[in-house]
């Protein structure tokens, strides 16, 4: 890596801790604020109808601060993992779109590892883990099965396949969620370790009591150290040897660069390492809440690049969870046609299985997505 290459990553890594250890002034802007001047707007006698407004605003300025102390543990910790010995004053400033993925990242930590999440998670994830189940039924062999994640998240789909016996890689080009992940899986020993608030940015109009917006969640639920040590222990002893703490790894970087077909100029070594060692190499994919950009046919030639001929690939999640002029604008027929015309035969579908996001189950705003679950094997290289 050259010096240029070596300060634009650090100017990437930097700026994304400083969004994680200057969240809660962030925080402060965008919610105390805005509270503060619409209250003092008002006239006395208009205060006085609501006299509990200011209380409230306190107990959001006491969750931003614990916030801040959580988002700063992960800044300081995965600064010292990437050798970042500078003090956070000299890191690179963080910009206001990086601010908003630190706070939507913290909403998807809920929904990862979170007891909240969990209802949300087993939508997905029971049919996901059953059907790969079903098609390995001897655990003992699963270490043999080399699975693929694309677009990870914060790992919780990754080490619930490690912990059914799978030889697990994932994916993720997102530094926010990845930081995350790493500091889930690498630096939280213990369950219910950490508080966090991340409902306060829900507005209380969208709740019955606005107690809801300042109600904390532990995480993570489960601690992955401690569980992959727990499930070691369980086999001392007996002739079952499963080495759960071999089977995970995680790649950081775009999904088709570094899984794609074909050479890529733009790659450093170590891309092109992945690159050249990925083709036909995994004999499952499982994509949750994946498909829903602009990149849709590099995604499917990417996962038909990367599996086995008569590998698996198991998907589950709406078409799109977001909207934007950056996505193609396909019908589920038309989706299920082009993953067709992608070298993919369709084993079992399943359609309209009513699932949320990241959702706040308190909350009087909710979105229902109908989504899909399939599982299709590769019949074609293409």
């Amino acid at each position: 890596m050259d010096s240029q290459d070596a300060n634009d990553e650090y100017k990437a890594v930097t700026s994304v801790l400083s969004s994680f250890h200057n969240f809660h002034s962030f925080q402060l802007k965008q919610l105390v604020t805005p509270r503060l001047r619409e209250f003092a707007a008002l006239s006395t006698q208009d205060q006085e109808l609501i006299p509990w407004y200011k209380k409230h605003t306190e107990f959001l300025q006491q969750c931003i601060d614990i916030n801040r102390e959580f988002c700063q543990t992960v800044a300081d910790k995965i600064g010292g993992d990437w050798g970042i010995d500078d003090s956070p004053a000299d890191w690179s400033a963080a910009s206001q779109e990086q601010f908003g993925q630190t706070q939507a990242v913290i909403l998807r930590l809920m929904r990862e590892w979170s007891d909240q999440g969990e209802l949300e998670r087993k939508v997905s994830y029971d049919l996901i883990i059953s059907h790969l189940n079903e098609m390995y039924p001897d655990k003992v062999g699963r270490k043999d099965v080399k699975v693929l994640v694309p677009g990870c998240g914060i790992g919780r789909l990754v080490f619930e396949l490690v912990m059914q016996g799978y030889w697990t890689q994932g994916n993720n080009s997102d530094h926010h969620a990845l930081f995350l992940s790493n500091f889930i899986l690498n630096h939280c020993q213990f369950p219910h370790n950490y508080s966090i608030f991340p409902f306060l940015a829900t507005s209380a109009s969208s709740s019955t009591k606005r107690q809801n917006q300042i109600r904390p969640v532990t995480i993570p639920d489960a601690s992955p150290t401690a569980e992959i040590i727990s499930a070691m222990e369980k086999e001392r002893g007996t002739e079952v040897k499963i080495p759960f703490d071999e089977l995970m790894s995680i790649t950081a970087g775009s999904f088709t660069d570094l899984y794609g077909p074909g050479f890529n100029d733009d790659a450093n070594s170590a891309s092109q390492e992945i690159r050249s060692q990925s083709q036909g190499e995994f004999d499952v994919v499982v994509t949750e809440s994946f498909l829903n950009d602009s990149s849709v046919i590099d995604s499917i030639r990417t996962i038909n690049n990367v599996l086995k001929q008569g590998g698996k690939w198991i998907n589950f999640g709406p078409l799109s969870l977001r909207s934007g002029e950056n996505r193609l604008d396909l019908s589920r027929e038309d989706l299920f046609e082009l993953v067709t015309k992608l070298g993919f035969e369709f084993t079992t579908k399943q359609s309209d299985i009513e699932s949320t996001y990241c959702e706040d189950v308190r909350s009087l705003d909710s979105v229902i997505y109908k989504c899909d679950f399939w599982v299709c094997k590769k019949n074609n290289s293409v």
